[in-house]
């Protein structure tokens, strides 16, 4: 069996990341009534938010990959690299106060592809609003539910790296 080494890029995808993956999952498990109760204690302390953000969740509530599983049965496309050098940027420095920049190095990526891609005549979206208006569809009419100051803008990045399978 040969191994190659592929190359990825995405002009605009929906990075999900650690704290993506927590509410990803957190509105995955309130629908199942399958929340663990560590995850509730953290809830009602106020402290869930705040360890979405870091990345430091118990459980599998801040890994991509357990997101992934949750993404697929909901029925939302989402691809995945196992073995991932690269780096995901955010596609709207100026329209967060933290945009992403994360280097990938022989790590998971999972990320939700935009619906419509432009081609050398037409651009895919209007403008950016659209762009992110159909992420945020994609996850609300799923029952996913992200808080009021999840930072959209920020994880709307352009992927390039390669993988290898």
């Amino acid at each position: 069996m040969s191994m190659q080494t592929y190359g990825l890029y995405a002009a605009a995808a929906f990075l999900v990341d650690p704290e993506a993956s927590a509410y990803i999952i957190l509105s995955s498990r309130e629908i199942d009534s399958s929340v663990p109760e560590n995850i509730n204690s953290l809830l009602k302390s106020g402290q869930f938010r705040d360890l979405a953000r870091g990345g430091k969740l118990p459980e599998d509530f801040s890994d991509p990959s357990a997101a992934k599983d949750e993404l697929d049965c909901l029925s939302i496309e989402s691809f995945y690299c196992s073995e991932f050098d690269g780096n995901a940027t955010s596609c709207f420095p100026e329209n967060t106060q933290a945009p992403l920049d994360v280097d990938y190095n022989d790590d998971y990526l999972v990320y939700i592809p935009c619906s419509r891609q432009p081609d050398l005549f037409y651009a895919a979206y209007q403008n950016a609003e659209e762009l992110v208006s159909e992420f945020k569809s994609h996850f609300s009419e799923r029952g996913i539910e992200f808080p009021p100051d999840f930072d959209w803008w920020a994880h709307i990045c352009e992927i390039s790296g390669s993988y290898f399978c």
